[in-house]
This record gives C-alpha cells, structure tokens and sequence, in this order.
C-alpha cells in the first residue's frame, strides 16, 4: 500500500502534471476523481494502473492513457480491451500491446494489420488464423529487417514449440526481399546462424527446415 501523499485536488492535480504516477499517492477519492485521472495519464499513461476501477472503465480516461502509451491497455477493463476504437488506439502507439487486446480483436484483421504495420513481431500475439495468414506474414516481415524478422520468427514459430502447423508453413514458405532479391524466410534465418557441421564436416540442417 503506498504512502498516502496528496488529500488536496489542487495539490494532486499538481504532483500528477509533473509525473502522472504519482497518482499512486493520492487518496482513494482522488484516484477516482476523473479530472485528477486524466491529468494523470495525459502525463503517464500507466498512471492508468493507480485509477480506481470505475474509471479504468471510463473510455474517455482509457483512450487518453493509451494515447500516451499503449501498454497502459493492461489496466483496462475487459470490456475496453475489447473495445475496438480503444484496441487501435493502443496499438497505434504501442505494437506490442496487442496481447492486452481481446481474443476477439487480436482476431480482427484491421487491429491486427495496424499492429504489424508499427513493427512486424507484433504478429506474434495475433489469433493462430492470422498467424497463419500469408499474407499478414509477408506484410509483418516488410515491417523489421529480414535477418532480425527471419531469426525472431524461427525462434518464435518452431514447430517443437507446440505452434499450428499452418502458421510454421506460413512463415517458413514466406519469402522476403534481402538485397533487392526475394529469400525464403528460413533461407535467411540459416544465413544468419552459425553453421553447424556434422562429424564428416558437412553442414547440418535443422530437420524443421527440410
């Protein structure tokens, strides 16, 4: 339980405008004080996590920390992160906040296409559909640089790891552009490892990859 600092609206309005998580130190009422709130997360989005639970459910407050920093999606409410203008918001700022989203939207091809479009992995905590989809993964690989994409998405969409079969075909038959040439992504990943050799010197070849 944090030290309770500010009992005052106008003291509080004031610490929180200089650092938004202060809010931690206000009292329970001012915590659920919306103007208090959003000056707040207009300051610190993850201030979002000191509001009271009613106004974790306020739209308005939600869209104002997302806006700042999209992580903030965490401290919604389910039924926010399930909310689609909130949800886009979000990831708009944060790609990766994706995963806070609802099974429902991270299912959404719109809210997920905003999420690769900022940075590729993000693809990472889409619906397996999407996962799956050629197209979203050839779209999310144009978002980062092959090698990185290629070795983070190996690592992440390996088949010993439990991963839909249809997701694993998708991203290693997905070709991207390196150096003007189009590669298939596991042509990159192995390009970008240490070779390993077998007892007789040849070049072994992960058994996923042939």
């Amino acid at each position: 339980m944090e030290e309770v600092r500010y009992c005052d609206k106008a003291t509080a309005l004031q610490a929180v405008e200089r650092d938004g998580r202060d809010l931690r130190f206000a009292s329970k009422e001012l915590r659920g004080d919306k103007e208090v709130v959003l000056q707040a997360v207009r300051a610190s989005g993850s201030a979002l996590g000191y509001a009271s639970g009613t106004l974790q459910a306020d739209k308005d407050v939600v869209l104002e920390a997302v806006r700042k920093n999209g992580f903030a999606l965490e401290f919604a409410t389910g039924a926010l992160r399930a909310d689609k203008d909130v949800v886009l918001e979000a990831v708009r700022k944060s790609s990766s906040a994706l995963m806070f989203a609802s099974s429902h939207l991270r299912a959404d091809k719109d809210v997920v296409l905003e999420a690769v479009r900022q940075h590729g992995l993000a693809l990472r905590a889409a619906s397996d559909d999407l996962q799956a989809d050629k197209d979203m993964v050839l779209l999310a690989a144009r978002h980062e640089d092959p090698a990185s994409f290629a070795h983070m998405a190996m690592d992440h969409w390996m088949p010993e790891a439990g991963i839909d079969e249809r997701i694993f075909d998708s991203v290693v038959n997905c070709s991207i552009a390196v150096e003007g040439e189009e590669c298939p992504i596991a042509t990159v990943f192995l390009a970008s490892v240490p070779a390993e050799c077998d007892s007789d010197g040849n070049i072994r070849v992960p058994e996923h990859f042939r």
